[in-house]
């Protein structure tokens, strides 16, 4: 949905875009142009490279949080630094017909950084980075589940040696620290299963296995 297409009187669509309009704040620290209105996106490419409807709300969210953690700038100035971070996504989208999420946080980052927010910049840099290293993790343990499933496939449909609920439990959960620590193959990425783990892999019935991947994928998700 774009702006245009809301139904809100005529004073609320000026004001919404207004809103994006760089000030001269007597204390900017990068030079702004107060009657230059900020492009807003219409739509964003995810990094799974679906197109999607571009939310100004979330970048909004997102510097609020960023200034109420390390108070390093002001909320007038974090309208100033909105239009900024958008102005610098529209001159390095390129030919492209949208955006891409990664580089609205290039934006973020690099506005955050001329401006001299060093503490808010440093934190944005440190949960990028998380974040990755999470997406990295998934994206691994999706490999890992996909290649134990390939393995479970191979095996006949057997029950677990001991019925005990517990005993299951503790197997599935060593099974799970194993999953954890396989190591990718260097050229294709994917797991390789250690021969303890298809060991392990035997010992549980199908049934919990499968219980068992389901469980992590739901975790993951």
């Amino acid at each position: 949905m774009y702006i245009n297409d809301i139904n809100l009187p005529g004073g609320y669509i000026k004001a919404i875009r207004e809103s994006f309009i760089v000030m001269n704040a007597p204390h900017t620290k990068a030079h702004t142009d107060s009657h230059y209105l900020a492009p807003v996106p219409e739509r964003i490419i995810k990094r799974n490279l679906e197109d999607m409807a571009f939310d100004p709300e979330r970048l909004i969210r997102t510097l609020t949080t960023i200034r109420k953690q390390h108070r390093e700038f002001s909320k007038d100035r974090q309208t100033q630094l909105q239009a900024q971070i958008l102005r610098h996504l529209k001159h390095h989208q390129g030919g492209a017909p949208s955006p891409s999420v990664l580089q609205l946080q290039d934006a973020i980052e690099h506005s955050l950084l001329s401006n001299a927010y060093y503490k808010s910049a440093k934190s944005f840099v440190a949960h990028r980075a998380e974040k990755r290293m999470l997406r990295q993790q998934r994206q691994r343990l999706k490999l890992l589940i996909q290649a134990m499933r390939a393995e479970i496939n191979k095996k006949p449909a057997t029950k677990t040696y001991d019925s005990n609920p517990t005993v299951i439990t503790n197997l599935c959960l060593s099974l799970f620290a194993q999953m954890i620590h396989q190591t990718p193959d260097s050229l294709t990425e994917r797991p390789e299963l250690s021969e303890e783990l298809k060991e392990n892999i035997r010992l549980l019935s199908s049934d919990d296995l499968v219980d068992l991947l389901r469980r992590v994928e739901e975790i993951i998700g």
